[in-house]
């Protein structure tokens, strides 16, 4: 048997015999105290010798000037970021091409002759601090989307994936009698209607393009979003619907963008129960001492954290008091339970929904309110700030959401475009 190859980050840990340096202020180090995203912390940083330096110089096949470890607390994810500086262009494409080879392209970034790795087993976190160092290919992303989606006014939310896979099925196989009685049972109290929300984009993020078949009779723009209207969409089991095409430019969002809430986003909904004791318990508790509206948001997100545990039925939408009842709860739910705890604080906070091509599927997240703009928070791994491997389709401020695809959404990334 062949040599074992270890990769580049277990290397770094066997060999971080480097000295430890004040990693909140050295050049070296990836991140610095000022340029951390709000709810990251600088745990502990290594600077490797020049012994070691010349190890991996021969290791990597390029000159290394500087090698660093720095431990991160990603908003509670921990998080090794390896940074390397060549002595040259030349000599930090020859070293990312073998870090890549290594480690894998998805935690392997290079800017200018700096190479990073990031040490974790999440593609999503990778891209996140890939987002965070500006490196250019994560600092931005344009997609190209196709779905079909159902035009449903109201519906049983707990039942709308559950209908989504019987279409999987039907897509496939037709005359399938199992998945057509499904869609069937399933959509029997569904109210179905003749619009669209979309989001649009105004300033604060992600902007988008769409085209549909058949075409809307009429669109009405309302504060970044766009109802369409179709006077005669086809049905499929019963079920009317558009095919929908478009681009959506989505940037990594840190610090919030200019904008300012509407009037009532902090208001109780049948979605979100602001008023309720329990919610106002839990909020008291979890800020107070707190005045700055950032940080309430992330104690606010702590708390969903440790009490919403990740679990239950895909697609689960249960209602904000059920999820807190049994502490299970889908990326809806938790967005659910944020949203009310952020609005019973008094920050405005409202709810997108989209797809996450790296996780093949629908997501849910939050934006809020703070610091003079929106600020968006993916309640499932506990961030401020997303990467733009967030691709937001769609966006409410009451908590009506009614997104039920009828085919498999496809992504394509097309930067160039």
């Amino acid at each position: 048997m062949g040599r074992a190859v270890l990769p580049l980050a277990v290397l770094l840990v066997v060999l971080a015999a480097g000295a430890p340096s004040a990693a909140e202020d050295d050049p070296r180090y990836p991140f610095t105290a000022e340029t951390l995203p709000a709810g990251w912390k600088i745990v502990r940083g290594v600077v490797m010798s020049r012994v070691q330096l010349r190890g991996f110089s021969k290791k990597l096949g390029g000159e290394i000037v500087s090698l660093t470890n720095q431990d991160l607390s990603v908003n509670g994810f921990a998080v090794r970021v390896n940074a390397i500086t060549a002595a040259s262009g030349e000599d930090a494409s020859k070293i990312e091409a073998s870090m890549q080879a290594i480690r894998g392209a998805d935690f392997v970034a290079r800017r200018g002759d700096r190479v990073y790795e990031v040490a974790s087993q999440g593609v999503l976190v990778a891209r996140r601090v890939f987002a965070a160092l500006g490196v250019d290919d994560h600092a931005e992303a344009s997609w190209r989307v196709t779905f079909r989606i159902a035009l449903v006014k109201e519906l049983d939310y707990t039942a709308a994936n559950r209908v989504f896979n019987h279409f999987l099925v039907l897509e496939n196989d037709p005359e399938n009698a199992s998945a057509r009685a499904g869609v069937a049972a399933e959509t029997q109290d569904w109210t179905f209607g003749k619009s669209l929300r979309l989001l649009d984009g105004d300033g604060d993020g992600a902007s988008a393009r769409w085209s549909f078949a058949p075409a809307p009779s009429s669109a009405r723009r309302a504060g970044g979003t766009t109802v369409f209207t179709f006077d005669d969409p086809p049905k499929q089991e019963g079920v009317p619907y558009v095919d929908v095409t478009g681009t959506v430019r989505v940037p990594a969002r840190f610090a919030p963008d200019a904008g300012e809430p509407a009037e009532g986003l902090t208001a109780q909904t049948p979605f979100w129960p602001v008023e309720n004791d329990r919610v106002a318990t839990t909020v008291r508790a979890a800020t107070g001492g707190v005045s700055e509206p950032r940080e309430k948001v992330l104690r606010l997100l702590a708390d969903v954290t440790r009490s919403v545990r990740y679990g239950g039925a895909v697609g689960s939408r249960d209602g904000v008091l059920q999820v807190l009842e049994r502490g299970v709860g889908r990326c809806w739910d938790k967005s659910d339970v944020l949203v009310t705890y952020c609005r019973a604080a008094g920050i405005p906070a409202r709810q997108v929904a989209g797809w996450v091509p790296p996780l093949g599927a629908g997501h849910v997240w939050v934006e809020v309110h703070v610091d003079g703009g929106w600020l968006p928070v993916d309640v499932t791994t506990t961030w401020l700030g997303t990467s733009p491997e967030y691709v937001p389709f769609f966006r409410t401020e009451d908590g009506r959401m009614p997104v039920v695809y009828l085919k498999m959404p496809v992504l394509e990334r097309v930067d160039d475009e």
